[in-house]
């Protein structure tokens, strides 16, 4: 059965943190670097970075995460007109968010879905030239071995849905 892209980078990426007890909420850069790398290496999609803020008002959650590097920031990917955010997922998890706000019909398991579309329920403003205010990780030892681990778990599913 083929799966989808988002289904396929996403999902592999998430457990290659997971598995290597990496906290995916504080770690929108790499998730980012990650997804457009990804993207390009095993689909041949283009997609771009982009940093700027992100606020979670729009559904109701009294939080954003605003432009003020490298204290403050959020780092995401396009693909087209579509807004990927993996590290989303895990931002009400993070110590600095507000309990109260997880009764919210967008947080289930606190977790945030997953943002990969043209309408995400979060309002993202991008700054000009903010990926280059903000330091590249490809080179840590950190980002080298969730790369691989994605790797790995992206080839093996694509090995096992085309046979």
């Amino acid at each position: 059965m083929k799966v989808s892209n988002e289904e396929l980078i996403a999902k592999n990426i998430m457990l290659a943190f997971r598995e290597n007890s990496v906290f995916l909420g504080d770690a929108c850069v790499y998730s980012s670097y990650l997804t457009k790398q990804l993207l390009q290496e095993k689909l041949n999609l283009k997609a771009k970075l982009v940093a700027g803020t992100v606020n979670f008002s729009p559904a109701d959650i009294g939080l954003a995460y605003m432009w003020d590097p490298p204290r403050e920031f959020h780092m995401w990917t396009k693909l087209g007109l579509k807004i990927i955010d993996i590290a989303v997922i895990d931002v009400p998890m993070r110590d600095d968010f507000n309990p109260k706000y997880l009764n919210s019909h967008y947080i289930k398991d606190k977790m945030f879905p997953l943002v990969w579309d043209k309408n995400p329920p979060f309002k993202y403003t991008k700054v000009k030239n903010g990926v280059k205010q903000i330091e590249s990780p490809v080179d840590s030892e950190i980002y080298k071995k969730l790369y691989k681990h994605t790797s790995d778990l992206i080839d093996e599913e694509l090995k096992n849905n085309i046979c």
